[in-house]
């Protein structure tokens, strides 16, 4: 048995109520959800709502919106890593700089101008590269709890 164009309107209304975004992701789906209701309907003999919800449960039982969110997640992680790298590279090449000079200063190994001058080279590239990284995560998370507060 084939689906008809009702039936489609149905998962189409389904899924826009689910709130998951118009695009590529919504076609693939909505054919998925078709697949499985055509396969429910032939199988069952069930209504059209009760298949669509029956797809729902097999397909994505935390929910359509769920699965954008999974998507999202899966296709920005590589470039946080790789944020988050660069961030600690940094901010670790810094420190070590910074001991470093300081360390020589002190064993007098370096004059006390190049020392001063070193360590504060290392304090600019910690103040000037993780200070406003830190503050971008720290609005990111204050921007999430405001906008879950208000849903």
């Amino acid at each position: 048995m084939r689906i008809n164009d009702n039936q489609i309107n149905c998962i189409i209304d389904h899924l826009n109520l689910s709130g998951i975004s118009p695009g590529a992701l919504f076609d693939d789906v909505l054919d998925h959800y078709c697949c499985k209701v055509e396969e429910l309907l032939e199988e069952e003999s069930c209504s059209v709502s009760e298949a669509i919800k029956r797809a729902e449960a097999s397909i994505c039982p935390k929910g359509a919106l769920q699965i954008e969110k999974d998507l999202k997640y899966l296709l920005t992680i590589n470039q946080n890593i790789m944020l988050h790298k660069i961030v600690f590279s940094i901010a670790s090449l810094a420190g070590f700089i910074f001991l470093l000079s300081g360390t020589a200063w002190m064993a007098n190994l370096l004059e006390s101008f190049v020392a001063i001058q070193l360590m504060g080279l290392s304090l600019i590239v910690a103040v000037f590269a993780v200070y406003p990284y830190l503050m971008y995560r720290l609005y990111r998370k204050s921007a999430r709890a405001l906008r879950q507060e208000l849903a």
